[in-house]
């Protein structure tokens, strides 16, 4: 039941979120996460050069943003 009710709130825009996208990434294009953010009210888009699809979650400052969004979404009312 959690579970679904965290969904239920991202989805909805209780609860903040964010995403990112590395513009020299060729799996997935940075127009997808555009749509994506655009599509839910409040969403943060990161967006990165230089890492590609892979490297995002190696870069200090892409876990840092992680970390901070993590800890608003679990904090938020």
């Amino acid at each position: 039941m959690a579970a679904q009710e965290g969904l239920e709130s991202a989805i909805t825009g209780r609860r903040p979120r964010g995403g990112g996208r590395d513009r020299d990434d060729l799996t997935v294009p940075v127009a997808d996460g555009e749509r994506l953010a655009a599509a839910l009210p409040g969403s943060r888009l990161m967006l990165t050069s230089g890492l590609g699809h892979r490297r995002t979650l190696q870069d200090p400052a892409v876990v840092a943003e992680v970390v901070r969004t993590v800890h608003a979404w679990r904090t938020a009312p």
